[in-house]
């Protein structure tokens, strides 16, 4: 039996340990293959604001002399794509920080499988971090890109709904359930999450839908906020005569005549969501939350995995760097199975160039890559074995894209030809799925579901199963990577090159 003491319901212990955070991982890529579902962690990595996909998920690269800017304007009114890697009059151009071009990857991957200039930056002409998505593709770190998804909207918050349910949304309103909770749904059935809660949301929207309220979002909006929810103040805690007996009356079965009026389960659910914060509570994990600030080892070598450094503690407490750390610590310490995290990139500039929207990007690029060499280098609980990305799929993505052309002030505008990027348990190595066009303007092209190719550029669908690629079949796929029903998403369906299952 427990005893609750004045600053906790109950005693106990982290669910997983952080001292593992500078481990090694040498695991084989084909590793990744044998890692079951049942266990599986998803994260979901956000990027608002709409990210340029020149920079990142679907670079070009015209052939022409590297220093004849005619020809390289004539390819730009040819195709309706403007680069500006190299040239431009609005210093547009990304020479000397993030290179002129794009970023391949040494080790064995699909053709075209590539990264645009802001992943990668450089310094005296070298990589400045050793720890980029290019050195984790040639590690053998899983990831799948999957290009020219049609957003059909060109609004913030339509298209940002959309993506996290995966159907379009009413106007502003979702209408789905988030895919996070769709997979925990079926992921958990109705056992119980291994972990604290079993789903998370870090400043992203959670809709629950129809699923089974226990699976709803602990939702906060920042680190700061999340601690508050965590740790209980000492202004609301009773004496301990009165803890012990509100803990002993909570701990009550049901009595007979309760049970009879309990059809519905709501009086369960009440008895079990009150048992489930107070093992929250229990479980000090506001502590284990405090690393931005912490004076331990451990915390400090959190700090420098992910380069917060103490000038950027306070200013930074909502920053890629340390969302992505937080999403890290919930796998890791057994908080959460399911975990939502935003990963501010400042994206929604319409009047900057490449220099400027790149800088915004690399940061949460950068820290996407510490967050998943953090998950390949940490042991994973050893019920299931391994490292924690061999138990985890990362989603990153956008609400849309930004125009392929410049805007009379020197930015980019809205467009919705987008891109999302894939990482770990369940995903093909080295994986490209769809496209968008050569020419015209980067549309979506249209994508064959039967033959799994995308149609030649020029050529009208003529199948049902000829179509653009849409946010449902982006969830149909994170289903299927790790086993379950995608028939749910009536309008998606599993993009199969891009995961180790073949439908």
């Amino acid at each position: 039996m427990f005893k609750p003491s004045r600053r906790h319901l109950l005693l106990g212990s982290l669910a997983g340990a952080t001292s593992t955070l500078l481990n090694p991982w040498t695991g084989a890529p084909g590793a990744f293959a044998q890692a079951g579902s049942k266990g599986r962690r998803f994260i979901f990595l956000y990027l608002p604001g709409g990210w340029d996909q020149l920079l990142f998920l679907d670079p070009r690269e015209f052939e022409f002399a590297a220093a004849d800017e005619g020809a390289y304007l004539t390819e730009v009114e040819r195709t309706g794509i403007d680069t500006a890697y190299r040239f431009g009059g609005y210093d547009y151009a990304t020479v000397n920080d993030y290179g002129q071009g794009l970023h391949r990857p040494s080790a064995s991957v699909d053709e075209g499988f590539c990264f645009g200039p802001a992943a990668v930056r450089y310094r005296d002409g070298s990589p400045m971090h050793d720890v980029n998505l290019v050195s984790l593709v040639d590690r053998g770190i899983p990831m799948s890109i999957i290009r020219g998804i049609n957003m059909g909207t060109l609004g913030h918050e339509p298209g940002y709904l959309y993506f996290l349910t995966g159907e379009p949304a009413g106007g502003g309103v979702a209408r789905g359930t988030s895919m996070p909770i769709r997979l925990a749904s079926q992921l958990l059935g109705e056992e119980a999450s291994p972990t604290l809660v079993p789903t998370v949301a870090l400043s992203v929207g959670s809709f629950t839908g129809s699923a089974d309220g226990r699976l709803a979002a602990l939702k906060a909006t920042s680190i700061d906020d999340l601690q508050r929810i965590l740790a209980r103040d000492e202004a609301l805690l009773e004496p301990d005569e009165v803890e012990e007996a509100l803990a002993a009356y909570a701990e009550r079965p049901l009595t007979e005549a309760a049970e009879r009026y309990d059809g519905e389960g709501l009086l369960s659910a009440m008895t079990s969501a009150s048992m489930g914060a107070r093992d929250m509570l229990a479980n000090d994990l506001a502590h284990t939350f405090t690393f931005l600030d912490g004076t331990d080892d451990v915390s400090a070598a959190l700090r420098l995995r992910y380069d917060i450094d103490d000038t950027s503690k306070s200013s930074g407490r909502r920053s890629a760097a340390a969302h992505a750390a937080f999403a890290a610590l919930a796998v890791k310490t057994g908080f959460a199975q399911f975990v939502s995290a935003a990963l501010p990139a400042g994206g929604d500039t319409h009047g900057a160039g490449n220099r400027v929207h790149a800088e915004g990007l690399h940061g949460a690029i950068d820290a996407i890559a510490r967050l998943v060499d953090d998950l390949a280098t940490s042991p994973a609980d050893p019920a299931l074995g391994g490292n924690w990305l061999e138990h985890t799929t990362i989603c990153v993505f956008s609400e849309f894209a930004r125009t392929p052309r410049f805007n009379a002030t020197g930015g980019r505008d809205h467009h919705f030809t987008n891109s999302c990027l894939l990482i770990g348990a369940g995903l093909r190595p080295g994986s490209v799925v769809g496209a968008s066009t050569e020419t015209g303007g980067m549309a979506p092209q249209p994508y064959d579901f039967v033959q799994r190719v995308v149609l030649p550029e020029g050529v009208s669908p003529s199948s049902p199963a000829h179509r653009a690629i849409t946010p449902a079949d982006v969830g149909a796929t994170l289903l299927a990577s790790a086993g379950l029903d995608y028939g749910e998403y009536r309008d998606g369906q599993p993009l199969w090159q891009a995961i180790l299952t073949d439908g």
